[in-house]
């Protein structure tokens, strides 16, 4: 069976250098000129959250030797790349926090209104907790299980 793998190494036609313009630990700007298409590949391991645009266009990262990342360029030419962290927990936060603002807000401002009789207050706060509280469940859930799955993430 034939070998075609080849070693990559600095000098060849296979391995560029890119100049890297900023490198932080949420963020990494790269421009490099390449003669033909191929692959960016950084020695940063691959994490979920990262995403990638290449002059100013969104671009998919991919797992590179099951490890690394790197993303496609489709041709020859001049490119800006941008990689950025952005992991799917900030929304899920936000998601949560409102909710929770949601659950104990509304209550309490009904509670402390004068315009139903105590009685009938008393059963309409309860449905509003009771509902407040399965819309927090299902927010929650669609936000750390469906839109991930939608998205790609995760």
């Amino acid at each position: 069976e034939p070998n075609n793998s080849r070693e990559i190494t600095e000098g060849t036609e296979y391995f560029k250098p890119a100049d890297t313009i900023d490198y932080s630990e949420d963020r990494v700007r790269i421009e490099i000129e390449v003669p033909s298409e191929g692959y960016l590949v950084l020695s940063d391991l691959h994490y979920p959250g990262w995403q990638a645009m290449a002059n100013q266009k969104a671009v998919p990262i991919h797992r590179v030797n099951g490890v690394f990342r790197g993303i496609y360029l489709p041709s020859a030419g001049r490119y800006e790349i941008l990689f950025w962290y952005d992991p799917a927990w900030k929304s899920l936060v936000w998601i949560t926090v409102f909710s929770a603002l949601a659950t104990l807000l509304v209550p309490g401002l009904l509670f402390g209104s004068n315009f139903l009789p105590h009685s009938r207050r008393r059963d309409i706060v309860g449905a509003a907790i009771f509902i407040l509280w399965f819309l927090m469940v299902f927010v929650n859930y669609l936000a750390v299980f469906v839109v991930p799955n939608i998205t790609g993430r995760i």
